[in-house]
């Protein structure tokens, strides 16, 4: 739910698992954004996956803490800026820096469709996170670590297109988990 009355950012949790988002316009292309976010040291961006009605622009902080941020396109402006971490402070703050670099609006309204969307998503999450979890615990490392493998490889697979078992490996690898 949006936190303030007049702070449109919807903020849900689970654990120590935070998804963070808001919508608004955006008056330049993804591509034009993956520019103006490229200088971002903590960032590894993909290029922009387009898809039928909407284009998709995702943003990976490797370093602790992990970051998972995708800013989602539909049409010519309006856009939902979404992130994952299990650092709200931290995901707050560069949810907030990436609006201002982008000269994002804000859409102040309550957005009963866009929240019913989070919420739907922390479902399927809080899944993950409970895997993430499991996992940690029968190899003895923080979860931290685990949900940052995890959250990494998805990013290289889906968005970079590294193969799978090539994207675990950078993951694990990355994140010293092996």
């Amino acid at each position: 739910m949006p936190n303030k009355k007049n702070n449109p950012t919807i903020v849900l949790e689970y654990k120590s698992l935070v998804v963070v988002g808001v919508k608004g316009m955006l008056e330049q292309t993804l591509d034009e954004a993956r520019i103006a976010l490229k200088d971002e040291r903590n960032f590894e961006i993909a290029q922009v996956k387009k898809e039928a009605g909407r284009d998709f622009l995702a943003i990976f902080a490797p370093n602790y803490p992990t970051m998972d941020i995708t800013i989602d396109q539909e049409g010519s402006q309006e856009a939902a800026i979404v992130g994952y971490s299990l650092d709200k402070p931290v995901l707050l703050k560069t949810v907030k820096m990436i609006q201002e670099r982008l000269n994002f609006s804000l859409d102040r309204t309550v957005n009963a469709e866009f929240n019913t969307t989070l919420e739907r998503e922390l479902e399927i999450e809080k899944m993950s996170y409970e895997m993430c979890a499991t996992i940690a615990q029968s190899i003895g490392k923080p979860i931290e670590a685990v949900f940052a493998s995890v959250r990494y490889a998805n990013f290289l697979s889906r968005y970079c297109q590294v193969p799978l078992e090539s994207a675990q490996r950078r993951a694990t690898s990355r994140v010293k988990l092996i």
